[in-house]
């Protein structure tokens, strides 16, 4: 079987030379493996795949608009091509081409190599799982196989644990950045056709999508929410080339209650996550790695909207609410700034023992931000089907 191995940038594939595969494997930005090189990491991914990995191809293939066939045999792997994609805090991320005789499919492949990195994958695939038989949702990625994966290297030993997850095909990161003007824009990375600005009705169709992703997720009874999450660690990414745009998120770090107190009431519990989640949508990192930035008030619109229609398609699937989506949406809707910044009393104190750099541009925009929210709500209330 042939095997490439590549790194990922915006001009498109790298090759890999002999003196690329030498080079020490990086576990953060600024830290160095001990032992492992680089080609060893590529060569722990082909084992992978190659043994414990390829077990969920048959489901796989079978995914794809031409092998439908559920007698068909399960494929052979004939040639893989492994890319590198990007290295996090806890995990490293790359892709794989499969090729069989007559197919192509390419899977996302974690890896963790840390203990807390290993914990953290193992959690994040759980609750993955258990959220896409919960919900019936398709904005998460389906997962396909965990385990646990030795490599023998130089004389010593080392373990990863790997995870294979469907592709988003043609998917790309997005991130604020400064146009021309200084202002904030979207700008999408589109490593197929390159790099571009998202046009206004995008972006703040974007804002929308996540907001309803999000809101979709939420669990009423038990207040159970996605999070964290982050704009900046490109947790939803966006796929432009065909219409309706389509977002999707890429991980779940977490999915826990906003409230200790099990005994909160669940419409209280609903305006919470309502205001967490509004200060969240506005953060980013500038161009993904650079100073925390604000989302600029146009934006917030959408997101609420995105809010209330998630909230009025549960009501019409018989999910529970704890009220009308009407009635949800009106008591929002009479809130006045008084009232909503005295609410946002302890999530502010939640951000404020928080990342340093989030904290201060919250603080900076915490006043502006109730404003413009409770401007935002009634915009959105006015236009809403349930009103």
């Amino acid at each position: 079987m042939e095997s490439t191995y590549l790194f990922s940038s915006p001009l498109g594939d790298i090759q890999a030379g002999p003196s690329d595969l030498k080079k020490p494997f990086k576990l953060s930005l600024s830290k160095e493996h001990e032992f492992l090189t680089l080609g060893d990491y590529f060569r722990c991914i082909e084992n992978f795949l190659c043994t414990v990995g390829l077990l969920p191809l048959s489901a796989l293939f079978k995914t794809l608009p031409s092998n439908k066939d559920e007698n068909k045999k399960r494929p052979t792997l004939k040639r893989i091509l492994i890319r590198t994609e990007k290295h996090g805090a806890l995990y490293h991320m790359a892709s794989a081409d499969l090729f069989t005789d007559d197919e192509m499919a390419r899977l996302c492949i974690a890896s963790a190599i840390s203990e807390a990195g290993k914990i953290y994958l193992d959690n994040e695939y759980e609750l993955i799982q258990q959220l896409n038989r919960k919900t019936g949702l398709s904005y998460l990625p389906h997962p396909y196989v965990k385990a646990p994966v030795t490599c023998h290297c130089h004389g010593r030993c080392t373990e990863f644990i790997m995870t294979a997850y469907q592709w988003f095909d043609d998917f790309h990161e997005w991130h604020f950045s400064r146009d021309k003007t200084d202002g904030l824009a979207i700008r999408l990375w589109d490593t197929r056709r390159g790099y571009r600005w998202l046009e206004r009705n995008e972006a703040l169709q974007l804002f929308f999508e996540i907001s309803f992703i999000l809101t979709m997720y939420y669990d009423v009874e038990t207040m159970r929410r996605i999070g964290p999450w982050h704009n900046g660690a490109g947790d939803f990414i966006v796929k432009t080339s065909k219409q309706p745009m389509e977002v999707r998120l890429t991980t779940v770090r977490g999915y826990e209650s906003l409230f200790y107190d099990t005994a909160t009431d669940p419409f209280i519990g609903l305006i919470y996550f309502f205001l967490e989640h509004m200060i969240q949508i506005r953060m980013d990192r500038l161009d993904g790695t650079g100073e925390p930035v604000w989302a600029p008030k146009e934006y917030l619109e959408s997101a609420v909207t995105g809010f209330f229609r998630a909230l009025e398609r549960k009501e019409r699937n018989g999910s529970p609410l704890p009220a009308s989506a009407h009635m949800i949406e009106k008591t929002l809707a009479d809130l006045d700034v008084g009232e909503i910044r005295r609410l946002y009393t302890p999530i502010e104190g939640e951000y404020r023992h928080g990342p340093e750099g989030q904290w201060k541009v919250i603080d900076q925009n915490l006043g502006t931000h109730v404003k413009e929210l409770t401007t935002a709500i009634r915009y959105a209330y006015q236009r809403s089907p349930a009103c």
